[in-house]
């Protein structure tokens, strides 16, 4: 579910993005959003989402005209807003069913945080998208090696894909951890 909902919450403004990007002569910004819509689309199995999405990156990396551009954006939006809206909706629906309480975690070691810490780079050194995933299981051991700023930021790159940041966060906080042992 969550998954579903970051989709919804962070690809459905997307196309907005591109156009903005586009709009300032930003082709390389557009191209990566189309690029990564394509890709996180993949990732969920939105096939109708990712085929158009793979034809507007596509057409933006060509420099084709204007009017192809804004076609392939169109197509995209046909498939892209109904699913957002469908996901958002089901997800609503979930949640307001409510969920089991959650049993207290025992407390986590710095043994255990640096174990994690090194499964969770290799799966960013990867880019693999279970990475997400794999911080939501191991939040609690994880969240020891950053600060509270450190850490939102930390979970907003992963959440978002941003492997290669994301993982530079992580070994810089790894470090500051083995420093103050």
């Amino acid at each position: 579910m969550k998954i579903l909902r970051q989709f919804a919450d962070q690809q459905g403004p997307a196309l907005n993005q591109v156009a903005d990007a586009l709009e300032r002569e930003d082709h390389a910004l557009a191209e990566r959003l189309a690029h990564t819509l394509n890709g996180v689309a993949g990732n969920i199995g939105a096939r109708a989402v990712q085929s158009a999405a793979g034809v507007l990156e596509r057409v933006i990396r060509d420099r084709s005209n204007a009017d192809d551009v804004e076609r392939a954006r169109q197509q995209v939006e046909a498939v892209l807003g109904p699913l957002a809206a469908a996901i958002r909706d089901a997800v609503a629906m979930v949640e307001s069913e409510g969920s089991a309480p959650v049993q207290p975690a025992a407390p986590a070691s710095p043994a255990q945080s640096r174990e994690a810490a090194a499964q969770l780079a290799a799966l960013l050194s990867d880019s693999d998208p279970g990475a997400a995933e794999f911080v939501d299981a191991n939040r609690a051991v994880l969240r020891l090696l950053f600060d509270a700023a450190g850490w939102s930021a930390f979970e907003l790159l992963v959440q978002g894909y941003g492997f290669t940041d994301a993982e530079a966060q992580l070994d810089h906080a790894v470090e500051i951890s083995a420093r103050s042992r």
